[in-house]
């Protein structure tokens, strides 16, 4: 699967999961598959051999969000390099290994 074929424009993020020992992230969204889908469907983003994890997120933005999508777009990485979620008020960088969209 091409990730850039993903689109999570107004998608949300539900949960994520970070295995400090496994250097794996796990990240739960709900997301429409296509622009004329009504309700989201839920996907898992898994990242392996994590070497860095930053994020900055206003919690209170993306609760007050949570009805429109607190995720604005996403630029991951196909392979080794480093994705990027972009939130409504903040940003999750990861760099991994490999990037699987479940």
């Amino acid at each position: 699967m091409n990730l850039n074929d993903v689109d999570l424009h107004d998608a949300l993020l539900k949960n994520m999961v970070v295995n400090y020992k496994e250097k794996n992230i796990n990240i739960i969204v709900e997301y429409y598959k296509s622009e004329n889908d009504k309700e989201r469907n839920t996907a898992e983003i898994k990242f392996k051999d994590v070497e860095l994890l930053t994020q900055v997120i206003d919690i209170h933005e993306m609760e007050i969000n949570a009805f429109a999508g607190n995720i604005s777009y996403w630029i991951p990485s196909q392979g080794y390099g480093t994705t990027y979620i972009y939130l409504t008020q903040g940003c999750i960088s990861i760099k991994s290994s490999d990037v699987e969209f479940v």
